[in-house]
């Protein structure tokens, strides 16, 4: 016995509100998605309708624990901004964005700009230095920089994000 596919849709997203992410309720392709692991289910078993119903919600919440996987690593994986904050010894907050080097930057500005690359040469290591240094204080451009590592753009973004995350937790830069 298969269900329409407005009860496929249906049974996905009352699923994907039970055992998924909340972002994931509104979501089309996710609620497609879930539904296509559900009708693959029904075409599959040949049991009777009780055990159909248990594989068909087994396959959603497989593809609902692959909606999460997939959706926890692009949240690790998202591009950090400029404006990410780092706190000074002062304990005020600065914008990352703020200590890139610029011809009208007054005095406090050029002090927390040093204060960030003192603390990358003193903190970071390696490759991960060459790249925050090159990109922040010599304005190298990603690819420039991973040209002369061997790397990708995409492996200095990362670096840099790293570097960036390090700095944050440094005991130099915020309390």
């Amino acid at each position: 016995m298969f269900l329409t596919l407005d009860e496929y849709l249906l049974g996905a997203r009352k699923l994907i509100a039970k055992y998924g992410l909340s972002c994931h309720v509104e979501d089309e392709d996710a609620i497609s998605y879930v539904a296509q692991y559900m009708m693959k289910a029904d075409e599959t078993c040949d049991e009777t309708k009780s055990a159909r119903n248990t594989w068909r919600i087994n396959q959603a919440r497989y593809a609902i624990m692959n909606l999460r996987t997939k959706f926890l690593k692009d949240k690790k994986h998202k591009t950090l901004s400029l404006n990410v904050q780092i706190k000074n010894n002062g304990g005020r907050s600065v914008q990352l964005s703020d200590t890139i080097p610029d011809n009208r930057m007054d005095n406090t500005k050029e002090e927390q700009y040093n204060q960030v690359i003192n603390a990358a040469q003193n903190v970071l290591s390696g490759r991960r230095q060459h790249c925050f240094l090159s990109y922040y204080k010599k304005g190298k451009t990603l690819q420039e920089i991973g040209d002369e590592l061997g790397i990708t753009k995409e492996a200095v973004r990362q670096q840099l994000e790293k570097g960036i995350k390090i700095l944050q937790r440094c005991k130099s830069i915020s309390k």
